[in-house]
């Protein structure tokens, strides 16, 4: 009885998680994550953060990592088409619509960073996470076999931006994680990403039990929803008034569900994943960020968004309760299911 609701909620997350997936496979394609005058990036390009024990054992900055990047990567270009390269793994972490609300759109410039910093937090707890719980792993040739076997210097590389497509707050976090392993025997191999992928609904669970928890300890409350949790001053009509994305992914669903003759709900992660890149509109032009921000609060006035007070201040301790306090637990739980599941 017990396993089979642990399979019936793990479905059911897996129908709301936070965490996208998508191969780099050429060069190109990663130097767009560098680029200057991306301007959904914050800071154009800049890394934000780095992640895993290879960025110290390789001496990887910040200021030279796209070099260093490539330089670890670049022999996994492939030109075939149809069986193209792996240089990277780009999990992108994205709040909940509510916190990238409140991070853009707050009155009070503290408030919107201190919700930024809970985001890239929680980011990097997730991460951890993945490292320290053995998801970081090797593809070797073993007596004519691929195994997978624990690998070590892993090196992983974030950038951070603010917008949708469609140019609503959307703060999420695109990490790279490079196609780079050293296993026991010192020889360099391709990464495993299988637990990176499958077990993407735990990284989603951490993300998100870190985040709340943070925003919680720092006054800013939070409610329960069904994919996890939203500010409390945020409303559903506000939610639903900046996610053109969510209405977009949904169509996409549909569309490739009936191309497939199945229901959306019979689409797996996998397909829905498929959808939601393959229908997705290229990135529009250059915006004023003036008249974005005044578009932003003219509709925040249609469906009476006031973040006034949003932030009570730091809460005591012993008063923050947040899913952080029983998800470690669960966590377990969902880590043995995937495990299970993927072999």
């Amino acid at each position: 009885m017990k396993v089979i609701l642990i399979e019936e909620i793990v479905q059911l997350w897996y129908q709301y998680i936070m965490i996208s997936k998508n191969f780099v496979i050429d060069t190109g394609m990663l130097k767009e994550y560098f680029k200057k005058d991306d301007y959904y990036a914050k800071e154009g390009g800049k890394v934000s953060a780095m992640f895993g024990d290879g960025v110290k054992s390789l001496g990887i900055t910040k200021e030279a990592s796209y070099e260093q990047f490539v330089a670890l990567v670049a022999h996994r270009e492939n030109s075939s088409q149809k069986r193209p390269g792996r240089l990277a793994l780009d999990l992108t972490f994205s709040a909940p619509k509510s916190v990238s609300i409140g991070a853009l759109m707050a009155s009070d410039k503290p408030v919107r960073e201190i919700i930024e910093q809970a985001h890239k937090k929680a980011v990097k707890s997730a991460m951890k996470y993945a490292q320290d719980n053995g998801f970081f792993r090797a593809a070797s040739k073993r007596g004519g076999k691929t195994v997978s076997e624990a690998a070590s210097e892993m090196v992983a590389i974030s950038f951070s931006h603010q917008l949708s497509r469609e140019k609503d707050p959307d703060i999420h976090e695109h990490v790279l994680i490079a196609n780079h392993a050293r296993t026991a025997d010192g020889e360099v191999r391709t990464v495993d990403f299988g637990d990176f992928q499958s077990k993407r609904i735990v990284l989603d669970m951490v993300y998100k039990a870190s985040l709340r928890s943070t925003l919680e300890a720092e006054g800013i409350k939070c409610r329960t929803t069904k994919d996890g949790f939203e500010l409390d001053r945020v409303s559903q009509k506000a939610i639903d008034q900046f996610s053109q994305a969510t209405l977009r992914v949904k169509t996409a669903h549909s569309v490739y569900a009936a191309k497939l003759g199945k229901k959306v709900s019979q689409l797996t992660p996998d397909e829905k994943e498929y959808a939601k890149l393959a229908f997705r509109p290229a990135k529009g032009a250059d915006y004023d960020r003036a008249l974005l921000m005044k578009s932003w609060q003219d509709r925040a006035v249609q469906v009476g968004l006031d973040l006034k007070g949003i932030c009570s201040g730091r809460a005591v301790e012993e008063q923050v309760k947040s899913a952080s306090q029983f998800m470690p637990n669960f966590i377990d739980l969902v880590v043995y299911h995937t495990s299970n599941e993927r072999g």
